[in-house]
C-alpha cells in the first residue's frame, strides 16, 4: 500500500511541476522550457487518465453486478443471488 501512495504522490508532484512549469514558461515565452515541461505534464497526465478510465469501467461493472445482476462484485463467480439467505440476510 505504501507503493501505491508513493506512486500517487509522485504523479501528483510531477503533475504540479509540469503544469505550473508549462504555464510559467508559456507566460515568459521560453519555448524550450515549455516543451520540456509539457513532456513532463503529458507523461503524467496520459497514464493517469488511462487508469481513471479503467477504474471507471470497473466501477460501472460493479454497479451492474450489484444493481442489475443482483450479485456482489466479490462473488461474481458464484451463482448466489442477493437475498438467498447467505450470511443471515433474507
Amino acid at each position: 500500500m505504501k507503493w501505491i501512495f508513493a506512486l500517487v504522490g509522485l504523479a501528483a508532484a510531477l503533475f504540479l511541476i509540469g503544469g505550473v512549469g508549462t504555464i510559467a514558461s508559456f507566460l515568459s515565452h521560453a519555448d524550450g522550457a515549455r516543451v520540456a515541461f509539457m513532456y513532463v505534464f503529458l507523461a503524467v497526465l496520459v497514464p493517469t487518465m488511462v487508469f481513471l478510465a479503467i477504474s471507471l469501467g470497473i466501477g460501472i461493472y460493479h454497479l451492474y453486478l450489484n444493481r442489475l445482476a443482483g450479485r456482489t462484485p466479490s462473488g461474481w463467480l458464484s451463482s448466489e443471488k442477493k437475498g438467498s439467505g447467505r450470511d443471515g440476510y433474507e
